[in-house]
């Protein structure tokens, strides 16, 4: 059984609608700090997976919706050359920062819930995941990067293999959607097509 601390506050999923653009990218500012002190944290002495497996899954997804037929063959053959780095740095992870697990309190802190994803991985795919289950359009992916950079994390892996870490998580999101609510892929689709017709 895991036991996690009750916080109080206002989900920031129901939070957003009701802000201006210069409150929400001051939010996104703050959850991009807020991802920063979590991937500060004492990395556990697990190892994280190396990106080459992140670049397999997403090879072998690819040519799943290939085959189905949902992706287009130019599409799919442009994903399925992304190159991977050989490296990536790695730490403690949440997994799933978006706005629906992230909790605004009383006092106006920004709060993570849902921590049943946590674990160790490349630091860059945890910033990739949370860049596409917002999703965040390209002004406030810089304000999300801004505040993870404020906060001390390091975004330049990220920025230089950006094109390959957003479509290993879209590709993540993409398995999960095929095997339990294929009706759903559609944004996912659109969003891997975007990766490759815009670049790293």
């Amino acid at each position: 059984m895991l036991i996690s601390e009750f916080i109080d506050g206002t989900p920031l999923d129901e939070w957003l609608p009701r802000a201006g653009a210069r409150d929400v990218d001051r939010r996104v500012r703050q959850a991009g700090r807020l991802m920063a002190s979590i991937h500060a944290g004492r990395t556990p002495e697990d190892r994280a997976p190396a990106p080459a497996r992140y670049r397999a899954r997403l090879v072998a997804l690819v040519g799943r919706l290939r085959r189905a037929p949902l992706l287009e063959p130019s599409v799919a053959a442009r994903l399925a050359a992304l190159r991977a780095p050989a490296r990536a740095r790695s730490g403690l992870t949440h997994g799933d920062v978006c706005p629906e697990n992230l909790i605004v309190t009383p006092g106006g802190a920004l709060r993570a819930i849902d921590e049943e994803r946590l674990g160790v991985r490349p630091l860059a795919y945890d910033l990739a995941r949370a860049i596409n289950r917002w999703p965040l359009d390209g002004r406030l992916e810089r304000s999300f990067l801004v505040g993870y950079e404020d906060g001390g994390g390091d975004a330049r892996g990220f920025r230089h293999w950006r094109a390959f870490w957003i479509a290993a998580a879209l590709a993540t999101s993409a398995e999960y959607r095929l095997a339990r609510a294929p009706d759903t892929l559609l944004p996912i689709l659109t969003a891997l097509r975007r990766v490759v017709s815009t670049g790293p």
